[in-house]
């Protein structure tokens, strides 16, 4: 049986629950899901404010690729072919 294509409204859905699931601060992240690929910018956080731990990236970015490409402008991590890295906090909430 041939896999159903999601419409991009479909996508965004998907990608939303998807980022619900693992408690995501959906103000402090900026998704936007095409056809084919899904970008995500800004800050990916809990919505306890604590960063992601290394295995929940990993599992969430699975996830994430069975809808498409992702293409990443995370301020605190970087999602790559070669893996899932962590690069920090922004520097505001590490003054504070």
């Amino acid at each position: 049986m041939a896999k159903q294509k999601l419409s991009k409204a479909q996508i965004s859905k998907e990608v939303r629950r998807i980022l619900l699931k693992y408690q995501t601060n959906l103000s402090e992240v900026y998704f936007n899901a095409g056809v084919s690929s899904i970008i995500l910018s800004g800050n990916l956080v809990k919505n306890s404010g604590r960063e992601f731990k290394s295995e929940e990236m990993f599992n969430l970015t699975n996830e994430l690729l069975r809808l498409g490409h992702i293409r990443c402008e995370l301020e605190n991590w970087v999602i790559g072919s070669d893996g899932v890295y962590f690069i920090g906090e922004k520097e505001s909430k590490k003054a504070s």
